[in-house]
């Protein structure tokens, strides 16, 4: 049960943290959306030629805003249900302006011994081979004899008649006590024993092979994870290239519309490459952010502070435990 409940525990926490992160990344996407709108208003301003053209590319640019405040309304309150509470009560949280959290640029998986330790499901297949292991001890013990020693100890005295008086027989008085030994021995079982060794022999076999897959699917999970967060990352470093190209073209087409060398069209379109790329590159960095979250996950965690177990109240007898929950009540 501890594992399974840190399985749990590990699932809602990476959800947490995606959402946190999804949440910051659409806050990003929405700053860049604001300033493009406030860019595309200028440049609505200052050609009035192309009116229809940059009123065009406004409208575009200004139904993007309000997708992605929805967007981030609804993961929010999806967060403050994982978390078990209400939106309100997280709110201060989005008041202070935070980014996307930074990735460290390279992962350590650690060795495989360090996985096995801190999966869950594996750790909990282990556990499950361990206790079908021993249940075999106990089914092959039944099959041999079990000597047991019987003793018991009293005391007796005289018979006392019914109008007060006493026998007149001298009565017997003193402890009594008995001691002896007890075997039993299923000789005559017809094979009932032996086809319950077998049978939990089967379960302790399909139980090792489990936990062999467990093994397989955890490691495989590790290195599908490292390969997307590096696949992530250089989405990423790709897309900020182009986003570095996109800005200096941008600014390249706007110095040869003041010299009078190009249409203002072209300048639309550079801006136009540049929005998109920046809106791609928030996208790309939140997917590195997830992917590393992702990793964590199937590393089995790394939130070991939340490892221990809850208290448990200790059990009590019957007439203690009736009162108490009656006070309770």
């Amino acid at each position: 049960m501890a594992e399974m409940r840190h399985a749990v525990l590990i699932t809602v926490i990476a959800d947490v943290v995606r959402h946190y992160i999804n949440i910051r990344g659409l806050e990003a996407r929405l700053e860049f959306a604001r300033n493009n709108v406030a860019t595309a208003q200028k440049t609505l301003d200052i050609v009035q030629t192309r009116f229809d053209r940059g009123l065009r590319q406004l409208a575009v640019l200004q139904a993007r805003p309000s997708d992605l405040t929805a967007a981030i309304l609804d993961a929010r309150s999806r967060m403050a249900i994982l978390r078990g509470t209400y939106s309100e009560e997280i709110a201060p949280e989005w008041r202070r302006r935070r980014g996307i959290p930074r990735i460290p640029d390279y992962v350590r998986p650690g060795l495989p011994l360090d996985l096995l330790r801190r999966r869950p499901d594996i750790r909990q297949a282990e556990r499950e081979v361990a206790a079908a292991t021993a249940r075999i001890g106990a089914a092959t013990a039944d099959l041999f004899p079990t000597v047991s020693v019987t003793t018991g100890f009293g005391a007796q005295g005289g018979p006392r008649l019914s109008n007060g008086a006493t026998d007149a027989t001298p009565p017997i008085r003193g402890p009594i006590w008995s001691i002896g030994p007890s075997g039993y021995w299923p000789v005559l079982d017809f094979g009932r024993l032996d086809a319950l060794i077998i049978a939990q022999e089967l379960k302790t076999h399909e139980l090792l092979v489990n936990y062999k897959k467990t093994i397989l699917v955890a490691v495989a999970e590790v290195n599908n994870a490292i390969a997307n967060f590096r696949a992530a990352r250089q989405r990423l470093k790709d897309l900020q290239t182009a986003l570095a190209a996109s800005r200096r073209a941008v600014d390249l087409a706007l110095e040869r519309y003041d010299r009078g060398l190009t249409d203002f069209l072209n300048v639309l379109d550079a801006q136009r490459q540049q929005f998109e790329m920046e809106q791609q590159s928030v996208v790309a960095q939140e997917a590195v952010a997830i992917q590393f979250v992702l990793f964590y996950k199937a590393l089995g965690g790394g939130w070991e502070r939340y490892d221990a177990l809850p208290p448990i109240p200790e059990p009590q007898p019957a007439i203690a435990a009736a009162i108490r929950r009656l006070s309770d009540h």
